[in-house]
């Protein structure tokens, strides 16, 4: 199966679907890793914390380096790694941060950072996604 750009845009959707599910949820979230696999499943990597000491950074890399195995092996054709991060220079003041996606396949890289914010809604939280600011990135999954 060949991956596309409409393919890498529902790898995308899925990451910030999933991204807010467990904002609404849990109210944040760790990194994470999505894979879509040869048989174009997508499938989510969570992780915790292997001591109370391991940084998000590393935990982020430790999923990057999961996924980067099964990329040498053939078994995905796309990868996408999910983050808080911080508002990047000129965003819309109004969000206080946003979901960062690196999303990838073989020779394409390109990072999302998504805006967002909470609001209680009668005892649910709900979240408002802000437009996405495209930037670029070096790959990590398929980097060889």
């Amino acid at each position: 199966m060949e991956i596309d750009q409409g393919h890498l845009g529902v790898v995308l959707q899925a990451c910030l679907d999933f991204a807010r599910q467990m904002l609404e949820e849990e109210g944040g979230f760790l990194p994470f890793g999505a894979r879509a696999r040869t048989d174009g499943e997508i499938e989510f990597l969570q992780a915790t914390p292997e001591t109370a000491e391991e940084s998000l950074d590393a935990l982020y890399r430790r999923i990057g380096t999961a996924m980067a195995e099964d990329a040498r092996q053939g078994g995905i054709l796309a990868a996408a790694l999910v983050a808080n991060a911080s508002l990047p220079e000129g965003a819309d003041a109004t969000y206080a941060t946003a979901v960062s996606v690196l999303i990838e396949a073989r020779d394409f890289c390109r990072a999302v950072v998504v805006p967002y914010r909470i609001a209680g809604n009668g005892g649910r939280a709900t979240v408002e996604l802000g437009a996405m600011i495209p930037e670029a990135a070096d790959p990590i999954v398929f980097a060889a």
